[in-house]
């Protein structure tokens, strides 16, 4: 519990990344991500986006989920069918940024499988050691800055055009870090760690 343990990805913190509503908030905050509704799982309010937006085909993810679980594709000609599939709590490659205390540390590229547009563990992507330009680097340290709290660490995915990142998602709840793709990097998660729980002068 936080009152027994310090904890330096804070549980308020935590609790505020378990819901994907936080995609909103960070739009609040002036943080570019995709364009994106909170719906109940329900085809008409699903439709009922598409036809205000003009799409064809939409992303749906649960509220609350990991590891790409319910996450799904939808398309109007087989929306019903696929929204019935759905649970009711109910991606081109992916860049994912890592930051130690707000600081950059390192990146790397999912591309998921042919046929696949989930880039999670599970579904099997292609995985890379990636050097983005810095502007992207500080444009994922901006989007960490407008969260509730600095979190010790986080993962920013998003994906990068015109060289701008629109934000996907923010990982600080037990989030895969990639240091195996950047050695160094576990020195840097040890400074930060440390500098931390030096006690303030």
């Amino acid at each position: 519990m936080a009152t027994a343990t310090r904890l330096f990805n804070p549980i308020g913190l935590v609790r505020w990344n378990l819901r994907k509503d936080y995609v909103g908030k960070l739009a609040a905050a002036g943080v570019r991500v995709p364009q994106s509704h909170l719906v109940a799982c329900e085809a008409d309010a699903i439709a009922k986006v598409l036809d205000d937006a003009g799409w064809n085909q939409a992303v749906v993810k649960p509220a609350s989920g990991a590891s790409g679980h319910s996450v799904e594709l939808v398309k109007r000609a087989t929306l019903l069918e696929q929204v019935a599939g759905l649970s009711d709590e109910a991606r081109a490659s992916e860049l994912s940024l890592v930051y130690f205390d707000g600081v950059f540390s390192h990146a790397i590229r999912k591309r998921p499988p042919p046929g696949e547009f989930r880039s999670n563990s599970r579904y099997g992507p292609t995985r890379t050691a990636e050097t983005p330009p810095r502007e992207v680097t500080e444009q994922g340290a901006a989007c960490l800055r407008a969260l509730p709290e600095m979190p010790l660490y986080a993962r920013v995915d998003g994906v990068v055009r015109d060289g701008e990142l629109i934000v996907i998602e923010v990982e600080v709840l037990e989030p895969a870090l990639f240091m195996e793709f950047d050695p160094p990097s576990a020195d840097h998660f040890a400074e930060a760690t440390l500098r931390r729980l030096r006690p303030c002068r």
